[in-house]
C-alpha cells in the first residue's frame, strides 16, 4: 500500500512539474511575440512586400492566432492587429493569388486568411479606435477583387460600413482623393458590381459631398471594368 502511494505521489509530482513548465514555456513564447507590441503602432507606411519580410509576418500572425484561439488577451489582440497587413499589396502576397504565365500562384498563407480577417473585424479591444479604423482603410486602398481570401477581406468590410460607416468616413476624409477612390473602387469590385451606388452610401452625400462625389467616380471605375477579371 506504501509503494502504490509513494507512486501516486511521483505521479502527481512529476504531473505538477510539467504542467508549470508547460505554463511558463506558453509564457515565454507570448512574451517573445507580443514584448515589443505596447501600443497600437501609429506608423502604418510600412508596406514592405518582399518575401522575407513576409515569411516573418506570417509566421508572427499563425502563432499569435493559435494563442487568441486558446485565450482572449488584449496583449495578444494588440500584437495581432499589429502585425496584420498594412496595405493591399501586402495583403495580396500573403491571402491572396497572382496570375504569372497564365497561371494562379497562391499567396504565403491563403489557408489562414477567413481566420486572420475574423479576429481583425472582431477585435474587441481596438474596434473603437481610430488606428483601428485607419488600418482598416489602408488595407482597402487601391485593392481589387480576388476570390477567397481576398473576398473574406471585402465580405468583412460590408459588415463593418454597415455598423461603423461613420467611423470609416471619418477617416476617408482626410485621405487624398485617389486614395478615397481607391478604398471604394475596392469596395464596388467584383464580378457583379452593383449598377447602382447602394441607398447606404447616398446617405453620405448629406454629410460629405467631396466623399460622395468620388464614390460616385470609384463605382464608374469599376462598371467601365466591369469585364476585367482578376
Amino acid at each position: 500500500m506504501k509503494f502504490l502511494a509513494l507512486i501516486l505521489f511521483s505521479f502527481l509530482a512529476y504531473k505538477c512539474i510539467s504542467d508549470k513548465k508547460n505554463i511558463e514555456g506558453e509564457n515565454v513564447i507570448i512574451e517573445e511575440l507580443v514584448q515589443p507590441e505596447i501600443e497600437i503602432k501609429s506608423e502604418l507606411n510600412d508596406c514592405d512586400t518582399t518575401r522575407q519580410f513576409l515569411l516573418k509576418k506570417v509566421n508572427k500572425l499563425d502563432s499569435l492566432s493559435d494563442l487568441l484561439e486558446n485565450q482572449k488577451n488584449a496583449t495578444i489582440e494588440l500584437a495581432f492587429f499589429n502585425e496584420f497587413p498594412n496595405c493591399f499589396d501586402q495583403y495580396v502576397e500573403i491571402y491572396g493569388y497572382k496570375i504569372v504565365n497564365g497561371k494562379s500562384i497562391d499567396g504565403l498563407a491563403p489557408y489562414a486568411s477567413f481566420t486572420h480577417v475574423r479576429k481583425i473585424f472582431t477585435n474587441v479591444q481596438l474596434k473603437e479606435s481610430a488606428l483601428y479604423f485607419e488600418k482598416l482603410v489602408k488595407v482597402c486602398v487601391n485593392g481589387y477583387w480576388q476570390a477567397d481570401g481576398v473576398n473574406d477581406l471585402k465580405f468583412c468590410l460590408f459588415g463593418k460600413l454597415q455598423t461603423n460607416l461613420d467611423d470609416i468616413v471619418s477617416i476617408l476624409i482626410t485621405k487624398t482623393d485617389e486614395d478615397i477612390i481607391g478604398f471604394w473602387y475596392f469596395y464596388f469590385d467584383g464580378p457583379h458590381p452593383p449598377k447602382v451606388i447602394p441607398v447606404d452610401l447616398i446617405e453620405i452625400e448629406k454629410k460629405n459631398k467631396r466623399i460622395f462625389d468620388l464614390i460616385k467616380i470609384a463605382h464608374q471605375k469599376v462598371l467601365a471594368n466591369k469585364s476585367h477579371h482578376h
